[in-house]
């Protein structure tokens, strides 16, 4: 049964953790492996000391959602899902210090990271990605892991041209390798 990732299951995250219950005073979620397929913006919104959030393994399927959470340095969005369930980056958020990490989950589309403008690593391989357009906002990315994707051609990387600190690229094991 999917379930959003809401000021309850927030909440109760933060007490499994040793986390806070004022939404503030955590720096980091981990919210992996639960079954996640979207995220609530407003209650996510408001763990704006959040500089690092951990997704892996939900059923997350977009990030276009996301909202403005400005420590964030981390996004861990790993997916563990079949192909015949594809996902979207625009509902899964994880985030560790200075990171993000959403591999292995269903995502096609990066956009709805403009609001992740600190970004530092992104990992979103082994997932369904067509195109990095959506990471030119990301001017503080210096690592990227866009392995095992849908990458096709040229165009489908043209976003990393603005990304100016970019010094680590992944791209194996994608069409426009080979």
């Amino acid at each position: 049964m999917p379930t959003t990732l809401d000021a309850v299951a927030l909440k109760q995250l933060c007490k499994e953790c040793d986390g806070y219950a004022t939404p503030q005073l955590n720096d980091k979620i981990y919210g992996n492996f639960r079954g996640y397929s979207s995220i609530c913006s407003e209650a996510l919104g408001r763990y704006t000391g959040i500089k690092s959030l951990i997704l892996e393994g939900n059923a997350l399927e977009t990030l276009e959602d996301m909202p403005q959470l400005d420590q964030l340095v981390c996004l861990y969005v790993k997916v563990y899902g079949c192909e015949s369930n594809p996902m979207t980056i625009n509902n899964i958020l994880t985030i560790i210090t200075c990171y993000r990490f959403v591999q292995r989950n269903a995502i096609s589309s990066l956009s709805g990271l403009q609001m992740l403008r600190n970004l530092v690593t992104l990992n979103v391989s082994n997932n369904r990605v067509t195109t990095l357009k959506g990471l030119e906002a990301c001017a503080q990315l210096t690592t990227l892991n866009a392995s095992h994707n849908q990458l096709t051609d040229a165009d489908s990387l043209h976003a990393l041209t603005a990304c100016p600190l970019l010094t680590t690229v992944d791209v194996q094991c994608n069409q426009v390798c080979g």
